[in-house]
């Protein structure tokens, strides 16, 4: 018998494209290695015994994180609002002192000071009487006077608080608003989210390694209602000059806390932003579009229907990431079919479909659109590779930071330090969002929207960037920290060994038509114990591999 062999070599019928010759690269490169050996000048060997941790660390010079911070700037950050929530206010016995200011033909007129004590009242003001008003105890503010006061309990969402006095002050140009319980300094929440993006620029390792932008939301657009989010600052590596335009944006009056919480609009022009895409959905129906306000050349570019938004320098392996706090309900989208061409010209897609239950509730504001929101979210994880965080700020979410309804794990964040020099440490906790009541649908939907999926049943799907609790500076710094740190360590799904052939004996050829490639994604930051993965199968014709 004649043995018959093939007339062409295996060797040369498959011809590897570049990509393939490149993972054959990477692949042997890891390989080669896993058991390597130094010496040094005297010749004593030292080993280096790498594992999957070491295999599979990113380049550093291709995988800076992207992360834009969306930041709320409603009225409900300013003092006269949160201090009368995020501390206990209630009927307390206080000291009244006058000031008299006129008469005329109708009687005569005073200017009335409120103090906790009697004491404090200073000699040139009349001392009057006790009397009974709402506040919160010993909060002092300007003058020893009361720091917020009501003759009457909170009644509604938009109580405020009838007498604010705060003590302002000034740092590096930065203004802050706080009062004083004994010693201790209280911030309203728009001076503790200042102070925890001073904090964080602050850290000499928040460097150029990460790209970060920073956008608000609460504005209205030429008088019209208030009803957009914009980009402020486009994102950039954070060199010194990056920080100098945060500090310049903190400076500003565009985060002075005024209005409602557009949330809906706000979270689609970080996504269109993220992407490069554009919030011209919104632009012709009642100006919801933030893009359409701003002139930025670093962040817009192009003029009428053809402009849009610069992309995010990001890198190669870089993930992308949106930070998106808040501190209560959101309201003041009331065109749900404006908002959901808006969100389909972010994607880059047909106008997205909101729909009536996804697993979100319906929230305090009838207006405040979290189903579309939700799938916005997933839209944009899932085809854009952005992630969301969702960060609830204030005593509207306190609900959430009860121990029943979370677990916690300390995390040590190696490359920052805290006051004291040591490794940054914070306390991450995971959400049970379905353990949170139905009587808060806006601190359940928000907590959803960001916790990641797979550690409670029904829980998270959406951003998957996690849902952080925020009452003050250090909790902001920690989420921040913590997300960026996420980021970093999320690797995209990579070829994990070579191209295989499965032979074929019955074939002239030796081999069968296809081609096998094996992908792994490392959950370096992970506790995971099984990475997941999958198998690629490949037609081969003439020599190339085809999905």
């Amino acid at each position: 018998m004649k043995l018959i062999r093939s007339t062409t070599p295996l060797l040369k019928q498959f011809r590897p494209t570049a990509i393939t010759l490149a993972v054959c690269a990477l692949m042997t490169a890891s390989v080669t290695t896993h058991s390597g050996t130094s010496y040094d000048v005297v010749g004593n060997a030292s080993y280096n015994k790498l594992g999957d941790l070491t295999i599979y660390q990113p380049s550093t010079e291709s995988n800076k994180p992207t992360l834009t911070l969306m930041l709320d700037k409603s009225g409900s950050m300013e003092g006269d609002y949160s201090f009368i929530r995020d501390l206990t206010f209630e009927e307390v016995r206080v000291y009244r002192a006058s000031e008299f200011r006129g008469c005329n033909e109708y009687g005569c007129y005073y200017d009335y000071y409120y103090y906790f004590n009697r004491n404090d009242v200073p000699s040139n003001l009349n001392k009057d009487r006790w009397i009974d008003k709402y506040t919160v105890k010993d909060l002092k503010g300007k003058d020893n006077q009361l720091c917020v006061m009501r003759d009457s309990d909170i009644s509604n969402i938009n109580s405020t608080a009838s007498t604010y006095n705060p003590i302002r002050i000034s740092s590096d140009g930065i203004s802050l608003e706080y009062c004083t319980i004994g010693t201790e300094k209280i911030y309203d929440r728009m001076s503790k989210l200042k102070l925890a993006l001073i904090e964080l620029l602050a850290f000499p390792n928040l460097n150029e390694d990460i790209i970060m932008g920073v956008g608000a939301f609460g504005y209205a657009n030429r008088g019209d209602s208030i009803r957009q989010g914009r980009i402020m600052v486009a994102a950039k590596p954070l060199d010194a000059a990056q920080k100098q335009r945060i500090r310049n944006f903190l400076k500003s009056d565009d985060l002075k806390p005024s209005g409602g919480t557009p949330m809906a609009t706000a979270f689609t022009e970080a996504g269109a932003y993220m992407l490069g895409n554009s919030t011209l959905g919104g632009y012709s129906s009642n100006s919801y579009s933030g893009m359409m306000s701003t002139d930025d050349s670093d962040i817009v570019s192009g003029r009428g229907n053809n402009k849009s938004y610069i992309a995010p320098p990001t890198q190669e392996c870089g993930a992308k990431g949106v930070y998106l706090l808040t501190d209560g309900s959101p309201n003041n989208m009331n065109n749900e079919t404006a908002l959901g061409r808006m969100m389909g010209t972010a994607l880059n897609t047909s106008a997205l479909s909101c729909p009536s239950f996804n697993g979100l509730l319906q929230g305090e504001s009838s207006v405040g659109r979290w189903q579309c929101m939700g799938e916005f979210a997933k839209e944009l994880r899932t085809k854009g590779n952005v992630k969301t965080a969702m960060v609830g700020f204030g005593a509207d979410f306190n609900t959430v930071d009860n121990p029943d309804n979370y677990t916690a794990k300390e995390i040590t964040i190696s490359k920052f330090t805290d006051s004291t020099g040591a490794p940054y440490k914070y306390n991450k906790k995971y959400y049970d969002c379905s353990a949170i009541s139905t009587d808060n649908p806006d601190a359940r939907n928000a907590c959803n929207i960001g916790m990641e999926s797979g550690i409670y049943d029904g829980v998270g799907g959406y951003g998957q960037g996690g849902f952080y609790f925020a009452k003050d500076t250090k909790d902001i710094v920690g989420s921040v920290l913590s997300v960026i740190e996420d980021l970093k360590a999320d690797l995209p799904s990579t070829p994990a060994g070579t191209i295989t052939v499965p032979a074929d004996p019955l074939s002239s050829l030796g081999v069968k038509p296809y081609a096998y490639l094996p992908m792994l994604e490392p959950k370096v930051g992970s506790d995971a114990a099984i990475w997941p993965g999958n198998l690629k199968k490949y037609n081969v014709k003439q020599a190339t591999l085809f999905g």
